[in-house]
């Protein structure tokens, strides 16, 4: 999130009522409001429990923007991975090409963190407990 974090936090809580563009529901502001304020303190599990709650009431690119900082910051390389990609894909002819650039190289330093495991069994029918 270093590399990231400074600017899109600013991103990311400058106004976020009006980030939305459209009328939301109250409820839905409200989680995302809180969910920018956790984010904002560090609390990333508070805030990722506010912001699913916001995305679930009123789907937007923004709150999964946020999200993947969240979960960055709690070290969900793949849920933040998946978060970025998805604001990516969303928000896409919208995102400011700055913020769009800064979020793919996000995504390519927590893809530069995941492993891959294998594991072979003899016999083939072998089962992991």
């Amino acid at each position: 999130m270093r590399s990231v974090a400074a600017w899109t936090l600013a991103a990311a809580l400058a106004a976020p009522a009006a980030a939305f563009g459209q009328p939301i529901p109250e409820a839905a502001r409200a989680d995302f409001e809180r969910g920018t304020r956790e984010l904002e303190a560090r609390r990333f599990a508070a805030a990722i429990a506010a912001l699913d709650a916001s995305y679930r009431a009123a789907p937007h690119p923004l709150v999964l923007f946020n999200l993947g900082l969240a979960h960055r910051g709690l070290g969900h390389v793949g849920a933040a991975i998946d978060a970025f990609e998805r604001y990516v894909r969303e928000d896409a002819g919208r995102c400011p090409p700055a913020r769009c650039a800064a979020v793919r190289a996000a995504i390519g330093e927590l893809r530069a963190e995941l492993c891959t495991v294998t594991v072979e069994a003899t016999p083939a029918d072998a089962t992991f407990e």
